[in-house]
């Protein structure tokens, strides 16, 4: 099975790829059922559909090589998209620049994508972003 994206680029909030702990949402409405999610990011990324949980990922890989999930969205609706990326040295996540690459698509045809359409994309302000860190095992 071949997992590359045929349309969506990678994207990030300009002038924030280097930034330290650092979130991003992405919305769009799905209005098809059982509509194909292909999602890749660095470092981390959760999927709700109308507020319910999704699911979340990548599985881990190693430097510069990142995993694309396919994810067959259940329902139609809101669909929400939160991605992180931490841009520090630690054991948890790779020490890369964020970004996402995502599209939707249903039977062939494009639905969103990220860098060509349908996706719109804000600053999650809601989490703080300097806080302390406890250890090099783990993040923020």
């Amino acid at each position: 099975m071949d997992l590359k994206m045929k349309w969506a680029l990678p994207v990030w909030e300009k002038g924030k790829e280097q930034e330290m702990n650092w979130f991003i949402r992405l919305r769009t409405e799905v209005k098809l059922p059982k509509s194909l999610l292909r999602i890749a990011c660095c470092n981390l990324y959760r999927v709700f559909v109308n507020g319910k949980f999704i699911c979340q990922g990548p599985a881990r890989a190693g430097h510069h090589c990142y995993r694309v999930d396919e994810v067959e969205l259940p329902e139609g609706g809101n669909l929400e998209i939160q991605v992180g990326a931490y841009n520090v040295n630690a054991f948890e996540y790779l020490d890369e620049p964020g970004f996402i690459q995502c599209e939707i698509e249903h039977e062939g045809n494009m639905l969103a994508a990220t860098g060509i359409s349908g996706f719109t994309g804000y600053s999650m302000k809601e989490k703080k972003q300097k806080v302390q860190r406890y250890s090099f095992q783990r993040m923020f």
